[in-house]
């Protein structure tokens, strides 16, 4: 069934001006009215179905974890599971993966393994101890252990190198396609959207600009990976020639 969530427009807000604020904004000619009438972050609507991946992407400070929030709230508390870079909805302080992920051990060891950690000594590790790479994975497999209907997770793939980030991106792209979860993703980077497949992309830019655009990209080759890359940097990153 489609869920349509609305992302509402967001005008930046003023605190009460000090003398200090005061002398910057003359120095640049900035008045308060026009300070908060400025959008922060745009509206749009989105349109999502079970099995599919939306990602909201855009420079620090556009509104992503906003307009995440904002998605998140329209979903109810049963329903939904928030992950981010920190442990989630795992205990910080569990004995091991094996017991963050809770549930029937056998069951619990096969969403690790699709979620890529199908080494026992991962299993057995702290949460605290898993390399970047994957912890990430074991943040998928709580995703699919959960009886969440929709998944948001913030910061998605930041602290992780390229090839972690493609790799983590392509698991999570097989895991939507495989079941009935939505997957709302938040990152300031662009590099893994090929491998992510998102079937929906939200850029959030400065201004109060929200671009909503359905899936253009497909899993590809390296090759085609390749020059989509170079094609599409220098425009999310303003430059005019890719390296």
């Amino acid at each position: 069934m489609e869920t349509i969530f609305t992302i509402q427009p967001v005008s930046m807000a003023l605190p009460p001006i000090t003398p200090r604020m005061a002398e910057v904004m003359r120095m640049y000619g900035v008045t308060a009215d026009r300070l908060r009438g400025r959008p922060r972050v745009g509206g749009c609507e989105v349109s999502l179905r079970p099995g599919q991946i939306a990602l909201i992407t855009g420079f620090s400070g556009a509104g992503k974890t906003t307009a995440l929030t904002q998605m998140s709230q329209q979903v109810p508390e049963s329903q939904r599971l928030w992950l981010g870079r920190d442990l989630g909805g795992a205990e910080p302080k569990a004995d091991s993966v094996i017991d963050a992920m809770g549930g029937e051990t056998r069951e619990a060891l096969a969403w690790l393994a699709k979620a890529g950690l199908s080494d026992a000594r991962v299993a057995l590790q702290r949460p605290t101890q898993l390399s970047g790479g994957q912890f990430w994975r074991f943040q998928l497999a709580q995703a699919l252990a959960s009886t969440a209907r929709v998944v948001f997770i913030d910061e998605f793939a930041a602290t992780l190198d390229a090839i972690n980030a493609a790799t983590v991106s392509h698991r999570l792209r097989r895991i939507a396609d495989g079941g009935e979860k939505m997957f709302v993703v938040a990152s300031g980077r662009y590099d893994f959207a090929c491998d992510l497949s998102p079937d929906v992309t939200i850029e959030m830019r400065h201004g109060g600009q929200a671009i909503v655009t359905p899936r253009t990209n497909t899993p590809i080759s390296m090759a085609k990976r390749r020059a989509w890359v170079e094609e599409t940097w220098p425009r999310f990153y303003g430059l005019q020639n890719a390296q």
